[in-house]
C-alpha cells in the first residue's frame, strides 16, 4: 500500500491479523489531481460507454461525438498481449 503520509510507525493503528495500517492522509495533504483521475477512470469503468453511446446515438459520420463514440468501444479480439495485463491506474 502507497501513502502519502509521511507519520511514524508509532502513528499506525495495529490491526488484528499483526500487520499495521498507515492512516489516511489529511484531506490538505492529498493529491485531488490523482483523486479526480480515480474518480474519472471509475465512472469510464462503471457505464462510460453507456453513457457516450446515449449522447451519440444518430450522430453523423465524421463528428467529434461519433469519434468518441469509437473511442468507447471494444476493438475486434486480436489475442492477449502482456500489455493487456497492465492496468494504468491502480
Amino acid at each position: 500500500m502507497v501513502s502519502l503520509h509521511s507519520g511514524s510507525a508509532a502513528d499506525a493503528t495495529p490491526l488484528s491479523t499483526g500487520a499495521t495500517r498507515t492512516p489516511a492522509a489529511p484531506p490538505d495533504q492529498r493529491l485531488m489531481s490523482l483523486d479526480a483521475l480515480r474518480g474519472f477512470d471509475m465512472a469510464c469503468l462503471l457505464g462510460g460507454q453507456q453513457i457516450v453511446a446515449a449522447l451519440a446515438k444518430g450522430a453523423p459520420e465524421g463528428s467529434w461525438l461519433h469519434a468518441l463514440r469509437q473511442k468507447f468501444t471494444h476493438v475486434e479480439w486480436a489475442g492477449f498481449r502482456f500489455y493487456d495485463c497492465i492496468f494504468p491506474l491502480f
